[in-house]
């Protein structure tokens, strides 16, 4: 649930260190993020605000579409990743320079996308979309599932030395919210290096999510991932996310939302338990 990258996350890190910034980490009616699939969402951003830059960014998101990958177009500040492009109109046709962002702004791929006049002015969603099939070919490359890639499980030594960490489910969210977020946070600090453990670990992750009106037809989703010493409760730091998302997806299957939020509040949750866990060597006072 982003400078114009889409998110933006602060860690109010351990009261010795003060506050330290870190950045890190999706107007469309269909809420294609709704369903879940093996791949990472996006939000592709129209290169121009033209109704050449709109079809464009369509036909991407159609093309997408045919390579498994959630994607919308979207104006806002989105979760996860963005494809923002630059257009370039001549007597000949158009060409679009598109780059796939990560959630915390860095580049993870370019393409280029060519269309002839004629297909612009005859307006094809068929012809359209099929000009933009190479650029989401190349564009789809980065978004493979973490989830759906094996794992390899460490060895009984690295596990011991793992900082324990236990997520308290979540409460309250509508559609399967609460389910689907707790798991993909659980999921996403495992990867980070941490150890999950149901209950008893030495830290412990709770997750606070507001709702407020954003713009016509969006709603702001704000989370704040609170991290705790598991021991006595002492807040030890936090990390904060918003993003605007189409009004009402919260009520449908949270699906790669909700792992494009825990990828993006992870980083910071990790780095503050990584922090604290160093400073008293494995152990909480």
């Amino acid at each position: 649930m982003r400078p114009s990258l889409a998110v933006l996350a602060a860690i109010l890190a351990l009261a010795a260190c003060g506050e330290v910034p870190q950045p890190f980490r999706h107007d469309d009616s269909i809420p294609r993020l709704a369903v879940p699939k093996m791949t990472r969402g996006v939000t592709v951003r129209p290169p121009a605000d033209t109704a050449d830059g709109r079809a464009l960014a369509e036909s991407l998101v159609r093309a997408f579409e045919d390579q498994e990958v959630p994607a919308l177009v979207g104006d806002g500040h989105p979760f996860g990743y963005v494809v923002e492009g630059e257009l370039q109109e001549t007597a000949q046709g158009a060409q679009v320079l598109w780059t796939l962002k990560a959630p915390d702004g860095t580049v993870s791929e370019t393409a280029e996308h060519r269309v002839p006049r004629a297909t612009l002015e005859q307006g094809s969603p068929i012809l359209l979309k099929r000009a933009a099939m190479a650029a989401a070919s190349r564009l789809s490359m980065p978004l493979a599932d973490p989830d759906a890639a094996p794992s390899q499980m460490p060895t009984p030594q690295a596990i011991d030395r793992r900082p324990t960490a236990t997520v308290a489910p979540l409460r309250g969210l509508p559609g399967d919210g609460d389910s689907s977020l707790t798991e993909a946070m659980k999921r996403a600090l495992g990867r980070g290096g941490l150890a999950i453990k149901p209950e008893g670990g030495t830290y412990l992750v709770e997750g606070r999510v507001t709702v407020t009106p954003g713009r016509q037809g969006e709603e702001i989703v704000g989370v704040a991932w609170i991290v705790k010493t598991g021991k006595d409760g002492a807040e030890l730091g936090r990390v904060a996310q918003d993003g605007s998302i189409p009004k009402g997806r919260l009520d449908k299957s949270w699906g790669t939302m909700a792992r494009d939020i825990a990828e993006g509040g992870a980083a910071g949750v990790v780095e503050v338990v990584l922090t604290d866990s160093e400073n008293h060597g494995g152990k909480q006072p």
